[in-house]
């Protein structure tokens, strides 16, 4: 999820300025722009095993601090 690598300049859709998209490409975003910092804010993940189990895990910038949770439940499974 801290993936920064960009597409080839050649492969942007070129729906906005190209230099604008090739930073956006990344799967993590961290660009400064003329309106200030630019990108991800938040991650997620939601795993589910065989055994019941539910984990969501939570990444969030909170004042240029990253902040990480997880959650856990317990499902009874019933057959």
């Amino acid at each position: 999820m801290m993936d920064t690598t960009k597409d080839d300049l050649s492969m942007v859709p070129r729906i906005y300025p190209p230099e604008m998209e090739y930073h956006l490409s990344a799967i993590y975003i961290d660009i400064s722009c003329p309106q200030g910092r630019y990108g991800t804010r938040n991650q997620s993940a939601l795993s589910v095993k065989s055994n019941g189990e539910v984990c969501f895990y939570e990444r969030y910038l909170d004042k240029d601090l990253w902040k990480e949770q997880t959650i856990t439940y317990q499902f009874e499974i019933t057959k």
